[in-house]
């Protein structure tokens, strides 16, 4: 996949603390990209030569969302996770026993955002960001 945007994302992605080498962050700006792609695929808006938005205020939305994505997968530790498709998630204890007393928690909540993004799917930000800029999966109009 070939993002003309890649070189200035790297430059981004390489100050955050959870950063690994530059191949594993080209995988991860590929894998966001892929699923700003996957959003914004029943959006209409105009293109140039090379497929990006014409409106330039698209296209820095969706550079954006794909840096926001990128950036919440690296705080959350999940690049190995992601690109994985979940292959490489650790199992999480969720009760434990300790002479007769016990301890439960729920991270339910938790582990459902971390599965909804190791399925591909964009964060809430990365959403909202691509919305904001008509480039939502809103279905056009169709007139008989």
């Amino acid at each position: 996949m070939n993002n003309p945007y890649q070189a200035e994302l790297l430059d981004t992605l390489r100050e955050h603390d959870n950063a690994g080498d530059e191949r594993e962050l080209k995988r991860l700006i590929n894998w966001s990209t892929s699923g700003v792609l996957k959003y914004t695929q029943a959006a209409v808006y105009a293109t140039n030569d090379d497929y990006t938005p014409a409106e330039t205020y698209q296209r820095e939305a969706m550079v954006e969302a794909i840096e926001v994505q990128c950036a919440t997968v690296l705080s959350l530790g999940l690049v190995a996770d992601v690109l994985s498709g979940g292959a490489a998630a650790e199992p999480t204890v969720t009760g434990t026993s300790d002479n007769g007393a016990s301890l439960s928690f729920s991270d339910a909540q938790a582990e459902s955002a971390r599965a909804w993004l190791r399925r591909g799917e964009l964060t809430t930000e990365a959403q909202m960001i691509l919305d904001a800029a008509g480039l939502g999966p809103q279905h056009p109009w169709v007139r008989y």
